[in-house]
């Protein structure tokens, strides 16, 4: 009886070639030098000034803690709607009432985004608007803010701040926003929840 060869299935060729591809490994202590980046890819909302749409993608610098790497991936896809460009109006409200330059579209890793990033004395301001709020959407500001504090407390130093912005037909009852910022807080503890009413953005819109 005939007896076979590994090399004679395809399967180990291929094989043998991820093994030959995948000859050297990485860890982190390989990136010792490297900066770690979050990539704006939309706007900069100026206070005071028309919005100006950014030619590319922004690299913004973050002080690397030691022993810890990020990488830098691609932007995502800008298509806008009513709610992103609600989002855009109700940060440039911000901006404007804060004195604050805020960057908008921002990838924090492949798999996490906020809405907007700044910087202002010393601190790095994280926003996350949530166009026509219903109380269904505050366990996405949950998980999304548990993600952004195991993310980017490995990644840097600066103090966080976490604006939310929530866009409601009806002002919320202030109760509510408490207990909202309340269970947040005890995620992250700078946390500030603001609320605007959708009719006073679209205004602005409009």
């Amino acid at each position: 009886m005939e007896g076979y060869k590994p090399q004679d299935f395809s399967f180990f060729h291929r094989s043998e070639k991820l093994v030959q591809h995948n000859e050297k490994l990485y860890s982190p202590k390989d990136f010792d030098n490297q900066d770690g980046f979050l990539i704006a890819n939309g706007k900069t909302l100026l206070p005071h000034k028309d919005s100006q749409p950014l030619s590319n993608p922004e690299m913004i610098p973050l002080k690397k803690k030691a022993n810890s790497c990020f990488c830098v991936y691609g932007k995502k896809d800008n298509a806008k709607s009513c709610n992103s460009l609600i989002e855009e109006v109700s940060m440039k409200r911000y901006a404007d009432e804060h004195d604050m330059e805020i960057k908008t579209d921002v990838r924090i890793s492949r798999d996490l985004m906020c809405d907007g990033l700044a910087e202002k004395d010393g601190k790095l301001y994280l926003f996350e608007v949530k166009a026509n709020y219903n109380s269904s959407q505050c366990s996405h500001i949950i998980r999304w803010l548990s993600c952004v504090k195991s993310t980017l407390n490995k990644m840097t130093d600066k103090e966080l701040c976490i604006i939310i912005i929530i866009v409601s037909d009806k002002k919320l009852e202030e109760k509510n926003l408490e207990g909202m910022e309340t269970q947040l807080k005890s995620i992250m503890p700078q946390v500030e929840v603001i609320n605007y009413l959708t009719h006073d953005i679209n205004n602005t819109v409009n």
